[in-house]
């Protein structure tokens, strides 16, 4: 996988870089496999006026067991104990890069 980039808008509001590297399955459930990053995602925010808000989480992708669905995939945080917060909604584009950009090995 290489560093993924995404933004809401243009100019954005908001970005998130989910980095580089091998994603661990970590979890699953009825709807979603959860892949762990090794390293921090990288979450911005771009206020009009101000300084940028750049944050790192310990987070990963949750890639959705069925393609047909509202939120096929996400960027994920760490909640309260084993939950997962999702961040940022990943839909076709994301999928259709699999292959390209990422892969999965299970």
């Amino acid at each position: 996988m290489t560093d993924m980039l995404w933004r809401d808008g243009s100019p954005p509001a908001h970005e998130l870089r989910l980095p580089a590297g091998v994603y661990a399955l970590e979890a699953e459930d009825d709807e979603y496999w959860y892949l762990r990053s090794s390293s921090p995602l990288e979450y911005k925010t771009f206020p009009k006026h101000g300084k940028v808000d750049d944050r790192n989480f310990q987070g990963g992708i949750m890639i959705g067991k069925y393609l047909f669905r509202a939120v096929p995939a996400g960027g994920y945080i760490d909640g309260e104990g084993s939950t997962r917060i999702l961040i940022w909604k990943l839909g076709s584009e994301f999928i259709n890069r699999q292959g390209k950009d990422w892969r999965k090995s299970f």
